[in-house]
């Protein structure tokens, strides 16, 4: 992909993502049945990303002896309203957000706990090249992210990741790496990305159409080898459904 070509990718996914955060951005971030239209409780809504890391905190543990520092600078990539952004806080020392659109980085400030707003920044970027100098962070953490973009776009961020991570840091990145059998599922593995942007908006009434793309676990690992990472280790996420199979996958880079 050129330069012209990621710049191009990504406007339309700026422009998509500032829409869907304008008009219903707590739906937007995690799509559930009866959401819709402003019908998440917050407190759950936060709540779901509270269990989200608590169980990521535990397997991290498992796998590699250790939890992320309660010291930790956290880049929480595609952060979204802060659902995630506020789990983490409470964990850390600080986290910094990253997303492509400014309506949802504005949600955010509403959204996160008030007690937690000193400890989490929003950064607005829609950039191939994190807005972070690099070795500067900790741990970086990214969830229902990469799928809504093009794999050429995602494979470069995961490289970036492995840039701003100091030595001997952590990510944990998710991907959706295969469409399940469903209808939907079938839709998404068989039509055009465009054409199924199409039938979101026309037929289901999405504010703007919300791309899915699949990122297997070879294309992740390939590019964290060449990063001067390793994948540690992953596992089957079953937690958010969506007619699409979800991993995570835990990467150290070297010290």
């Amino acid at each position: 992909m050129t330069d012209v070509d990621a710049d191009e990718q990504l406007r339309r996914l700026r422009s998509d993502w500032e829409t869907l955060g304008a008009a219903d951005p707590l739906w937007a971030v995690y799509v559930k049945d009866g959401a819709r239209g402003g019908g998440w409780d917050v407190t759950e809504f936060l709540a779901t990303g509270e269990r989200e890391v608590a169980d990521s905190w535990d397997r991290v543990a498992r796998l590699v002896g250790r939890a992320p520092s309660p010291d930790a600078v956290v880049l929480d990539f595609g952060c979204g309203v802060g659902r995630l952004s506020s789990a983490l806080a409470t964990r850390t020392g600080f986290v910094v957000g990253v997303d492509i659109s400014e309506p949802m980085l504005l949600a955010a400030r509403s959204v996160v706990p008030e007690e937690l707003r000193p400890r989490v920044v929003g950064v607005l970027s829609s950039s191939p090249a994190l807005p972070l100098r690099t070795a500067s962070v900790d741990l970086v953490y990214t969830s229902l992210v990469l799928q809504h973009m093009p794999a050429s776009l995602a494979v470069g961020y995961v490289a970036e990741f492995l840039r701003v991570l100091s030595p001997g840091g952590l990510a944990l990145v998710q991907v959706a790496d295969e469409p399940d059998s469903s209808v939907k599922g079938r839709a998404f593995r068989y039509l055009p990305p465009r054409l199924y942007g199409w039938l979101q908006q026309r037929v289901l009434g999405y504010p703007a159409p919300m791309r899915m793309e699949q990122l297997t676990l070879d294309d992740v690992a390939s590019t964290v080898a060449s990063a001067g990472g390793r994948v540690l280790g992953h596992w089957e996420d079953p937690s958010y459904g969506g007619h699409w199979h979800y991993r995570r996958i835990l990467i150290g880079r070297d010290a």
